[in-house]
Parts: structure tokens; sequence; C-alpha cells
């Protein structure tokens, strides 16, 4: 059975992780990083910094909730019921919102 996981910008349908999307938010998240080491090492404004780093941290976080997300549908896939499943479902898009 196939899951969705909502991604807010888009649902992704998988019977599996879906490393691409992962993988493409933490390199955006790396990317980020790099840019805040750079204002960081030019003595840019700490307002500026703080935000861009907070920034960061909300896409770590979305990261997290996407796969916990994947990793807690894969792994009950198999072993619920349909019934239990949505409420599972039901459960987990209350955690993520």
């Amino acid at each position: 059975m196939k899951n969705k996981i909502n991604t807010n910008s888009k649902e992704v349908t998988s019977s599996k992780i879906d490393t691409t999307l992962i993988t493409k938010r933490i390199k955006n998240i790396q990317g980020q990083l790099g840019g805040i080491s750079r204002m960081v090492e030019e003595g840019k404004d700490c307002i500026a910094v703080v935000t861009q780093l907070k920034a960061s941290r909300a896409g770590v976080e979305r990261v997290l909730e996407i796969f916990l997300e994947a990793n807690l549908r894969n792994c009950m896939s198999s072993s619920l019921s349909k019934k239990k499943k949505e409420e599972v479902g039901q459960i987990l898009a209350e955690l993520t919102k």
C-alpha cells in the first residue's frame, strides 16, 4: 500500500522513504548554512545572521518531520489494519502541523 506524505508544497506518494525529497532539502540547508558561515566571517549584522539561523533551523525541523513520518508510515504499513493506519495517520498529521 502506498502512503501519502504531506510536505506542504506537494504530496509525495511512496511505499518507502522518499530519499530524493529529503536529500534535496538537506542540500538546501547545507547551502544556507554555508551562506550563514560567510555572513559570520564577513561580520554581517547580528539580526541578519540570527534570522538566517532560525530559517535553517526550521528547515532542519521540517526534514526531521518528513523523515520521521515516512519512517513511521513505512514501519506500520504491513503490521496494522486499515483503520489503525488511518488513526495513526491522523495523529501524525496533528503532530506535524
